[in-house]
């Protein structure tokens, strides 16, 4: 018995001696708030910026002046999409009237019929590697770069001294210089012709099937020669100035941008949640979460995590190291001794790549570690009782 009291003692002792944090041997899912108020109050350099979560914090954020709204870069293309390449099948009508006029008096006073005429079509000729089709009474004419009505011009004025008055009209049969790459996540990827009524960048999409996901949850880049431009699809959805007019061989990649947030630490459900609603707040996303532990969280430091940016920093009277993805910030809420935290909670909007922990209140780790000393104890009575040296 003298033994386990003696245990009993020394693990009472060690208790009150060592700080919590210290007991790097009692399993846990995360620091403690002792461990990061440390961090942030004796660190060389602050490595983060700390805002404490209360209705003048929430009102300086929503103060902040929003964040630019991207943008393509590059400017409705006003190329045209019918000029003609080497390769494309195109299609000849040649119509040659048969009477003297095009139209005469017949019939009727004030009536008009027209004269017939006659129509030669040509089998579908392919632009070969020089540019040029081979046209009956016309020879070698080159019609790449050209538009369909600039061809059907050049070949009225070959053909004119074999037929009279002829009227020429050229289409496009097929082509592979007038279209657009749709790629990723797409439901079907392929190259899609551009026309009079398809060279917005939806129509584009919507020939290729539409995205595989929420719209929400994917960016648009377009890629137009050495320039690349990136912008959310929704923001394409609610900003018809956005739906640009595409280019011929323009590549438009729709790349997924899951939104999502992290939840750990002594919370009912430790996960990553999608963020499925643009208004979501922390209150929100600690429901989704289950809620606080009540067994073992620590309700005065629920920390959430963000790259913020430097423009909301500066609003709020801070400073911090800015990184390429913004200034590193820890938020905290003290739900215990703050009246508002609800109120501070659901005011707080959360962003995607949140992340939010809570940790555990100091008394648990305590438990842990005298659940540990009586285990041993118990251990040393047991061989005390049966007699183990």
């Amino acid at each position: 018995m003298k033994s386990l009291l003696r245990l009993t003692h020394i693990g009472l002792a060690l208790a009150a001696s060592f700080t919590l944090s210290a007991c790097g041997f009692i399993p846990d899912d995360g620091p403690s708030a002792r461990v990061i108020s440390h961090a942030v109050a004796r660190g060389p350099a602050p490595q983060f910026v700390t805002v404490t979560l209360d209705m003048a914090s929430v009102q300086a954020l929503k103060a902040a002046p929003p964040p630019p709204a991207p943008i393509l870069t590059m400017a409705s293309s006003t190329a045209p999409n019918d000029l003609i390449s080497a390769g494309d099948t195109i299609e000849v009508a040649v119509f040659e009237p048969t009477g003297a006029a095009l139209f005469q008096m017949t019939g009727t006073p004030g009536s008009m019929t027209p004269v017939s005429t006659s129509e030669q079509s040509f089998p579908s000729l392919t632009v070969n590697a020089d540019g040029e089709i081979d046209l009956p009474y016309a020879g070698q004419i080159k019609v790449a770069g050209e538009t369909t009505e600039q061809a059907g011009r050049l070949l009225k004025v070959a053909l004119a001294t074999h037929i009279p008055s002829p009227q020429v009209v050229v289409s496009l049969v097929s082509t592979k210089a007038n279209a657009v790459s749709v790629l990723g996540e797409v439901r079907n990827v392929g190259r899609y012709p551009l026309g009079a009524n398809s060279d917005r960048l939806l129509d584009l999409i919507t020939a290729a099937g539409g995205p595989t996901k929420p719209y929400e949850d994917i960016d648009i880049q377009i890629v137009r020669d050495d320039q690349i431009a990136t912008i959310p699809m929704s923001e394409v959805m609610n900003k018809p100035d956005e739906n640009i007019r595409l280019a011929p061989r323009d590549q438009v990649r729709l790349l997924p941008d899951e939104r999502k947030f992290d939840i750990f630490g002594a919370l009912n459900r430790v996960t990553e949640i999608p963020i499925v609603d643009d208004k979501i707040t922390l209150a929100a996303a600690l429901s989704r979460g289950g809620g606080l532990d009540t067994t073992s969280a620590n309700n005065s430091t629920v920390y959430l995590f963000r790259f913020e940016r430097p423009a909301v920093i500066k609003a709020m009277g801070l400073s911090g190291p800015e990184t390429s993805r913004g200034v590193p910030t820890l938020y905290r809420l003290d739900m215990r001794r703050n009246a508002t935290a609800f109120l501070v909670a659901d005011s707080f909007k959360i962003e995607n790549g949140d992340m939010i922990y809570v940790p555990r209140a100091d008394l648990v780790t305590l438990n842990k570690f005298m659940q540990a000393v009586n285990a041993i104890a118990q251990a040393n009575y047991s061989a005390h009782v049966s007699g183990v040296p």
